[in-house]
């Protein structure tokens, strides 16, 4: 999982050159892809990064646990260790999330059958179903057609 990650590291570094180069900066289309990639790969090499310097607080707080004589010292580096070592876990299982296989649908752009659909069919899907009685609605000449909504009236009394 490591190499693999030291990999990904170098790319993301190589992308970044890439990025500032004016060969790329001129080319909207190599850009846009190389950025791309930037992208992707950033979220992993940040949490490998946060992985590493997690490794390195640990290794130096045990040292100093090795090292000092100093019992306020050692309560400190005991606390760091303490403090460290459960976010070491997580970021350990966030990094084997991060590395899973990407879905390919996942690029797909949404269907319409799930997009929501507008206000005016929202109001026709409430009609009478019966065509000759949403045709008698829509062309309500003079007076109340039989299908009609009821009108609200203000009575006086």
């Amino acid at each position: 999982m490591f190499e693999r990650l030291d990999q990904i590291e170098l790319r993301y570094e190589e992308l970044n050159r890439a990025l500032s180069s004016p060969d790329i900066t001129n080319d909207s289309a190599k850009f846009q892809k190389t950025a791309k990639a930037h992208a992707e790969i950033a979220p992993i090499v940040e949490k490998y990064r946060e992985y590493k310097d997690l490794t390195r607080g640990i290794a130096e707080s045990k040292a100093m646990l090795a090292e000092e004589t100093d019992a306020a010292m050692k309560a400190y580096a005991e606390e760091e260790l303490a403090k460290l070592e459960p976010r070491v876990t997580a970021v350990e299982e966030d990094l084997k999330v991060l590395l899973l296989p990407k879905d390919p649908n996942d690029e797909r752009t949404s269907s319409s059958k799930f997009a929501p659909e507008p206000a005016a069919t929202r109001l026709r899907s409430s009609w009478p179903k019966s065509s000759a009685c949403t045709t008698a609605m829509l062309r309500r000449r003079s007076g109340r057609s039989k299908c009609s909504p009821p009108r609200s009236r203000a009575w006086a009394g």
